[in-house]
């Protein structure tokens, strides 16, 4: 095999650093501890999806062959058998994780987008519809769709660690924020004619139907309605006979039941805002392909080692 030209200044520095023994040793172990961390790391958030792992993962392939180039062929095969399984590892883990970002959903308003880092900067991807959220006892109801086209719909665990499985994205939760605009509020209704009260949660812009018919529909919210009068709500009553739309505040409980016309005295208990939930989103693939990668990998590193042995034995 022919020799390399002689290297001179930072070149030969770095080519003496790459082949260097020491240096596939440390470079595996680097690799090892990542792979270690990627057992209990959160879903979405193995090391592998970033360049923590996959530079020195790369640099090992570059390290193998620089130190064994001109010695030996065979050691050369397995060390781009190593290469391929490397190239397979990080193809299997795009297709299994790839497209990793964040996304903000919750609230009456859902998102089409989330937030990927794309050569150190972040910039907006498609999610392809868009995902909506609701709170509930059991977690929150994601579902995917875009006019009538339904995607999918699922129910996420709110213990941060299991995954929802949605289209082709599988989600995670991240951290809950707070809403950052009123969301839906919370009524007392009373029967003018008596009768017990009754509570009532009516989201902006939807309505409630009342055991008599009378219907309830809050049109708008605001945090402090006039920057003065504190939380407001502006709601429509309709009933059999009458309607009435008027402005009900926090702070003025008894209003209504003083003034009003309606069957139903309504209270305004609460303005309130609705979380949005920080969701970890990734591609939703099969882990298949990856294992298989890492496989080859082992199987050419041992090969590298078993090579070594016979050359220094003859």
């Amino acid at each position: 095999m022919p020799r390399l030209p002689r290297m001179r200044g930072p070149w030969a520095t770095a080519w003496a650093v790459v082949a260097s023994p020491w240096t596939p040793w440390a470079l595996g172990l680097w690799v090892a501890a990542g792979a270690a961390l990627g057992l209990v790391s959160e879903p979405g958030q193995h090391p592998a999806s970033g360049l923590v792992l996959q530079l020195p993962a790369a640099l090992l392939v570059f390290a193998l062959v620089a130190r064994d180039l001109g010695a030996s062929t065979a050691r050369l095969r397995w060390a781009a058998l190593y290469a391929a399984g490397l190239a397979t590892a990080l193809v299997g883990g795009w297709l299994a994780g790839g497209e990793a970002g964040m996304a903000e959903v919750g609230g009456a308003r859902p998102t089409e987008s989330y937030t990927r880092t794309i050569a150190g900067r972040s910039a907006a991807a498609h999610l392809g519809a868009q995902l909506g959220a609701t709170l509930s006892a059991d977690g929150a109801a994601l579902t995917l769709a875009m006019k009538e086209h339904h995607v999918g719909e699922a129910v996420l665990p709110l213990d941060g660690v299991r995954e929802a499985h949605i289209g082709r994205w599988a989600l995670h939760l991240v951290d809950v924020a707070p809403g950052d605009e009123p969301a839906y509020a919370r009524l007392k209704l009373t029967p003018r004619g008596g009768g017990d009260p009754i509570e009532r949660a009516v989201r902006t812009g939807s309505g409630a139907a009342l055991e008599d018919g009378t219907q309830i529909a809050v049109l708008r919210l605001s945090p402090d309605f006039g920057r003065a009068l504190g939380p407001a709500a502006q709601i429509q009553v309709d009933w059999e006979g009458g309607s009435a739309t008027a402005w009900h505040f926090v702070d003025s409980p008894d209003l209504d039941a003083r003034v009003g016309a309606a069957p139903w005295a309504i209270e305004l208990v609460e303005v309130a805002t609705e979380p949005r939930l920080v969701l970890g989103v990734r591609r939703d693939g099969p882990i298949g392909v990856a294992l298989a990668g890492f496989g080859v990998m082992i199987a050419a590193l041992l090969g590298l080692v078993f090579a070594g042995r016979r050359e220094g034995r003859s």
